[in-house]
């Protein structure tokens, strides 16, 4: 349950695709290819843990960065909150998992739709009443 937490909450903090990847006009088309080698099939929030997997093998280089068309910023951001939760587990004892296997991998993405969905809802029925 903890290990859906931090995936919840680091997956959510990444947000939208469109703010990760950069699309200049005049290379939109490179652009694209790049943002395609991180794709996968099992949707955005995969895609964006691949960005973000890559971009720490690469050392946190804005040159990486820059090179595959991904808002530096942006993932410096990202992984703060990561650290963070990281510390809090550490404090705990709590054991760190991050090679988790496929199935894992779906289950966890399925808990968070679902919660995204049930967030969604009741602030719908807030926004409502």
């Amino acid at each position: 349950m903890l290990r859906l937490l931090v995936t919840t909450r680091f997956h959510l903090y990444l947000g939208s695709m469109r703010y990760r990847f950069v699309r200049p006009r005049e290379v939109q088309k490179a652009a694209d290819e790049a943002k395609a080698r991180f794709g996968n099939i099992d949707g955005d929030h995969l895609t964006l843990l691949n960005v973000y997997h890559a971009y720490k093998q690469n050392n946190q280089v804005t040159s990486w960065c820059y090179a595959n068309y991904v808002n530096h910023r942006a993932l410096k951001a990202a992984d703060n909150p990561r650290q963070q939760l990281t510390r809090i587990m550490s404090r705990f004892n709590l054991k760190l998992c991050s090679n988790i296997s496929h199935q894992i991998k779906q289950q966890c993405m399925a808990q968070i739709d679902i919660t995204t969905k049930l967030l969604i809802s009741k602030s719908e029925a807030h926004t409502k009443n």
